[in-house]
């Protein structure tokens, strides 16, 4: 697999791998992640397969955003410069329930942070770099990955 770098954010593909757009899509994502820089890079690569993306860089705005308008899978950093995801992941399941599934991602994956994100209502974690096979299953409407 050859990786491609651009910031924090690292996605591996393999040599004759890149991303094929599917038909255009109502899904409706939302990208929250405290990075400008991963946060545009996932956001363009959603894109490409058809999905609508929103981009927050605090759980703050991320929240404000869901108001407006509710996402059907959210890509939740759990290290956000004024809370947790965690904390974030929590406030969706109390305001909508399980009307979109929470994909917590980020560059750490000890059992201690899958458990938090799991107890927080979260359906599944994602450890950057980024796993292309991943993403596309989320997209696909799994209910959680592995």
């Amino acid at each position: 697999m050859r990786p491609l770098r651009r910031g924090y954010l690292c996605l591996h593909l393999a040599s004759s791998e890149t991303p094929s757009p599917s038909s255009p899509t109502s899904l409706d994502v939302l990208v929250i992640d405290d990075s400008l820089e991963n946060a545009e890079l996932l956001a363009e690569l959603i894109e490409s397969y058809g999905p609508r993306v929103r981009i927050a860089v605090t759980g703050a705005a991320g929240l404000e955003l869901l108001s407006e308008r509710l996402a059907n899978l959210v890509f939740l950093d759990l290290s956000l410069p004024d809370t947790t995801g965690a904390e974030v992941a929590r406030t969706i399941r109390a305001r909508w329930g399980t009307a979109c599934r929470i994909v917590a991602w980020t560059g750490y994956s000890d059992p201690e942070r899958r458990e938090g994100a799991s107890q927080a209502g979260c359906n599944g974690f994602m450890q950057k770099p980024l796993r292309l096979e991943q993403l596309e299953q989320w997209l696909a409407g799994a209910e959680s990955v592995s």
